[in-house]
């Protein structure tokens, strides 16, 4: 189905993003352990919504001034533990383009930015978090139309 992943690069952004998004844990994060990433784990999502970034009280979510649309809630929840020797990588995987928005347990923003090329098939993004801290990791799945689309996220480890 999604065979090309855009490789993305990353900022990180102040805290003033949550004004536009709830990194709310309404649901039971799903657990993982560090070392236990080195084989990849992936779970089914929704890509977009109804909020959209860059939002009033933020800096451009974006290198450029195009809106994203997503959900003001996480895509994904992730409760980590192990991830001291780890760096993680953080991806998105959909039929529409999509960009990634996460929250690290450390209190880091990391936004993805658009893709400089779409690959042929499908679409994704990848990011790379080096300490992202044992707890609670929020992922967003933003997408660059206001309609939604079936994605997935995934997380791998690898060591340092």
């Amino acid at each position: 189905m999604l065979r090309s992943l855009a490789i993305a690069l990353s900022v990180v952004l102040p805290s003033t993003v949550s004004a536009c998004l709830t990194p709310s844990i309404n649901t039971a994060p799903v657990e993982a352990v560090g070392i236990e990433l080195h084989r990849p784990m992936r779970l089914l999502v929704a890509a977009g919504g109804d909020a959209t970034l860059p939002c009033a009280g933020s800096p451009a979510a974006s290198d450029t001034d195009e809106l994203v649309h997503l959900s003001p809630e996480p895509a994904a929840i992730f409760d980590l533990s192990g991830m001291a020797p780890h760096i993680l990588a953080v991806r998105a995987f959909s039929d529409c383009p999509v960009r990634l928005i996460v929250h690290t347990a450390t209190g880091n923003w990391v936004f993805g930015r658009a893709p400089r090329t779409e690959p042929a098939t499908g679409h994704g993004q990848e990011l790379y978090i080096w300490s992202p801290g044992d707890g609670v990791l929020r992922v967003w799945v933003a997408t660059e139309e206001p309609e939604q689309c079936p994605g997935e996220v995934e997380l791998e480890t690898y060591d340092h």
